[in-house]
């Protein structure tokens, strides 16, 4: 049979290669919320966009080279998968890649090490044997991450996982219809448009089950335009064993202690790296936008209502409002300084307890949606008290 061929989308937004044929991707069509694997799929934000990756020790995690190649920064989250919550977060120090190969998709797979250690449990690699047996046989597999639900739809705002079904190394090769040459270090998944990942954000994991253990078989690498129409392609991670264990000391099979080794906050000095590496270091934060203008912080006394420069390296708390049908959008943003720091956010000058807690992202900024106007939002106003702070501002337009 002949299947039709599909443009690639390189990397984890939409930018086009004209030489690859198929899509990035790590969304999940057809999944429920993956509350199995939710403290070892993880999301990857960056200035790039949304991808997945696997915690697969206290400070590394496992995701595709398209994913981190050209970021410029990158936070790291586990999210509950039933309340949405962020369950921990960490920020990327450094990335390692090996030989990846934009225009064929082969070695697309990296090393991420954080700045921050997290505790157990981690996710566990597959042996190349345990993964054939499984996939020669076409056996199923699970995908997890996060992303759109459907070729057109929104990206999941918590990790999902959905069953599908492997194909062997020869069925792969014989009915491959991406304009790359098949390579042994790709796992192929069975087209499905119920049960497929899908357009969006990649580098998750696919799991094969031994002994009732989920182990990572594949790295999300591309696919169809059109979600599950052909062969959804992993990196195979068995192939690159040695490479991950020299540079993580994690091996296949390894165990999942929960204890928490010393933060470290300083970039580490690699003194042996395996050749056809490469080592980038994260900058620490993007570059601010100077503004020379006074410090200025409105508080709860609520006097008056000065305005300040969006990204100043001086406003305190700035807010941004949608209204979204009945619902209010409400967007705090705060210098970028304060990010990863923790926040209480008030809906009145009055209210004795916070209706929210939130850490800031990247930017120092965070989202909340309430089912008010955004009339009344801003008529109560919204204040913002940051965790160790004895005073409250009030966020303002």
């Amino acid at each position: 049979m002949v299947l039709r061929r599909f443009q690639l989308i390189v990397g984890a937004l939409v930018l086009v290669s004209v030489v690859f044929v198929g899509v990035r991707v790590s969304a999940i069509v057809g999944g429920s919320p993956d509350s199995t694997s939710q403290y070892t799929t993880v999301l990857l934000r960056s200035d790039r966009g949304r991808c997945t990756g696997s915690l697969i020790g206290s400070r590394w995690v496992l995701t595709a080279a398209h994913c981190v190649e050209d970021t410029t920064y990158l936070r790291v989250s586990a999210i509950d998968a039933l309340t949405g919550g962020t369950i921990w977060e960490a920020t990327g120090i450094q990335r390692y890649l090996t030989g990846y190969d934009a225009s064929t998709g082969e070695n697309d797979i990296a090393l991420v090490e954080l700045r921050e250690s997290i505790a157990g449990p981690y996710a566990v690699l597959g042996t190349a044997s345990e993964v054939s047996a499984v996939e020669d046989l076409g056996g199923s597999a699970i995908a997890s991450g996060f992303g759109r639900t459907s070729t057109d739809g929104s990206p999941s705002s918590v990790p999902l996982q959905v069953r599908v079904q492997l194909v062997s190394r020869n069925v792969c090769r014989d009915a491959w219809n991406y304009n790359v040459q098949y390579s042994s270090s790709f796992v192929c998944v069975a087209p499905s448009s119920t049960a497929t990942i899908c357009n969006g954000d990649s580098g998750g994991p696919l799991f094969v089950e031994v002994g009732g253990v989920r182990k990572i078989a594949g790295v999300t690498a591309f696919g169809a335009k059109q979600c599950g129409v052909s062969f959804s392609v992993f990196t195979r991670v068995s192939s690159f064993l040695e490479w991950i264990t020299s540079i993580s000391g994690i091996g296949a099979g390894s165990s999942t202690p929960v204890t928490v080794q010393p933060v470290v906050t300083t970039v580490p000095v690699v003194t042996t790296v395996p050749a056809g590496s490469q080592v980038v270091v994260f900058p620490a934060v993007p570059p601010l936008v100077p503004v020379n203008v006074p410090p200025l912080y409105p508080t709860v006394s609520n006097r008056g209502r000065p305005v300040l420069p969006k990204f100043s390296t001086t406003r305190a708390y700035q807010l941004v409002t949608e209204q979204v049908g009945g619902k209010c959008n409400v967007d705090i943003d705060a210098n970028v300084s304060l990010r990863g720091r923790r926040v209480e956010i008030f809906l009145s000058k009055t209210e004795r307890k916070a209706s929210y807690r939130r850490i800031l992202d990247e930017f120092g900024d965070t989202t909340i949606r309430l089912s008010k106007s955004c009339s009344a939002v801003l008529r109560n106003g919204v204040f913002v008290q940051l965790e160790g702070s004895l005073t409250r501002f009030r966020a303002i337009l």
